[in-house]
């Protein structure tokens, strides 16, 4: 059998077939985003409470330098899901931007200070769903708050305390304040 030299042509890629694999990014001012964004190496680097602290302190401080609103959340030891609306002219990969880099570097300066040689928290990417209707915005909610539960890290949502569980079940803001998708959809 002879082997032929086949190269491939990125420039004759279907279009159909390329926003399959890479979704267009709809990013206008007000649209709603379910964000999934994953640690480094799928290292478990919020599965103490001080770890997750720091990132709920770094989502309020790029929250007020970004102006964007927070539906919901849940972080899990190697992932968090947000839904975030930007306000104003601010593109949700500049929201990501801040959140990261706020919780990076006070986390990894903790944690080199532990001995651990870490360089990344976050993966440069995230994945991104445009929210548009109240059926999906519940959807959402609802896998982030069953999250830790189907993940067998607690038995039942309100136990996990990072998630907007319950601040939606219990009207609970003490560990993070989030804006309630009924004031913003009206």
């Amino acid at each position: 059998m002879e082997k032929r030299n086949q190269t491939y042509d990125s420039s004759k890629t279907d279009n159909k077939f390329r926003s399959i694999i890479h979704p267009i990014r709809i990013d206008e001012p007000g649209n709603i985003h379910f964000i999934t964004t994953s640690c480094h190496n799928k290292k478990p680097f919020f599965s103490k409470q001080w770890s997750c602290e720091i990132v709920v302190e770094a989502i309020n401080k790029a929250r007020m330098q970004k102006e964007f609103l927070v539906l919901g959340y849940v972080l899990m030891p190697e992932h968090a899901h947000f839904l975030i609306a930007p306000q104003k002219n601010i593109g949700i990969s500049s929201v990501m931007h801040a959140l990261k880099l706020h919780s990076s570097k006070r986390l990894l300066k903790i944690l080199r200070n532990k001995g651990m040689n870490i360089h990344k928290l976050w993966l440069p990417r995230f994945y991104d769903f445009n929210v548009f209707s109240i059926e999906k915005l519940h959807d959402k909610l609802n896998y982030c708050h069953m999250n830790p539960v189907r993940r067998n890290l607690v038995s039942s949502p309100e136990d996990w305390i990072f998630s907007s569980y319950r601040n939606y079940e219990f009207n609970d803001d003490s560990v993070f304040r989030v804006d309630r998708w009924w004031e913003f959809w009206k």
